[in-house]
């Protein structure tokens, strides 16, 4: 199951127990059937040094050059695309790209406008199981969204469809990290029910999903397109598209570039550039 706040949690002076005695984030996990995002929390509700913190976040680690960030899928939604979502992981393939992160809300549930034919959590379950890209070579690593939460809460057994698979990784809900080339990044995506504390630590970037619409808010955050049809406006002057982002570190500089998908083509604009020796170089220590 997934936890939404320390309530629940019974277990929490054992885990801390197993922490200081040196039991391995991943056994920890994998004891007390965690996710990462959740373990963050309750290390930090017992104030657990930063320090030790973003060695807890460095568990998943990617080493490639490339990275792809997707969000906002909403499968079963009537506005659902999967062809980009084909498109993406083809494109991954051919790219020789083996990480996607999914910044939340892979699946539509049964609020807002699902498809009449799937109106149930069984329905959209079997859905994911059908029609998400599988390429073993090309590992994902998903945070789940409000339309994940919301699924979860109708049938629990939503959470076992991220053990299905050898190149699927469960982040957490709400917000989580990764490290990539050393770096911690972090992904997050808005759950108001979410009560969970997730400690906030310095990160190179961070994507944000929920927004399906594209915003650059500085030079670390921004905001992921959809992979839907199901665009979003906040803005009168906003041009708004589907799309994914391809992030590439080479030689200490970090690029990140837009793939718009348009009627008949697809656009690519270098939406951000900036050196990698911006975040700190004690951050990087307590990684390594």
């Amino acid at each position: 199951m997934l936890y939404t706040s320390l309530n629940e949690i019974s277990s929490k002076p054992q885990i801390i127990s197993d922490f200081q005695n040196n039991l391995s984030t991943q056994e920890i996990l994998l004891k007390y059937n965690l996710t990462l995002s959740e373990l963050l929390a309750i290390l930090s509700f017992y104030k657990i040094p930063k320090e030790q913190l973003i060695s807890v976040a460095s568990l998943h680690s990617i080493n490639s050059s490339q990275i792809i960030a997707i969000a906002d899928t909403h499968l079963g939604n009537q506005r659902e695309n999967i062809a980009y979502l084909n498109y993406v992981y083809q494109f991954a393939k051919e790219q020789q790209i083996t990480s996607i992160i999914h910044a939340g809300d892979i699946i539509q549930s049964t609020i807002g406008y699902p498809k009449k034919e799937y109106l149930t959590p069984e329905s959209q379950i079997k859905l994911i199981l059908e029609v998400f890209p599988n390429y073993p070579e090309v590992k994902t690593y998903f945070l789940l969204g409000n339309h994940d939460f919301h699924l979860l809460k109708k049938d629990p057994s939503y959470i076992n469809f991220f053990n299905e698979r050898n190149d699927f990784n469960l982040l957490g809900m709400a917000k989580s990290y990764l490290t990539w080339q050393n770096n911690i990044i972090s992904v997050t995506h808005q759950i108001k029910r979410n009560k969970l504390v997730i400690p906030n630590l310095p990160s190179l970037i961070n994507f944000i999903g929920h927004r399906h619409s594209l915003k650059l808010y500085n030079n670390t955050t921004i905001a992921v397109p959809t992979l839907s049809d199901d665009l979003k406006f906040y803005e009168e002057t906003e041009v708004n598209s589907p799309g994914f982002l391809l992030a590439t570190i080479q030689d200490n500089l970090l690029s990140i570039e837009l793939y718009s998908f348009q009627n008949d083509h697809i656009d690519k604009t270098i939406i951000l550039q900036k050196s990698t020796l911006e975040t700190s170089n004690n951050t990087k220590k307590m990684i390594l």
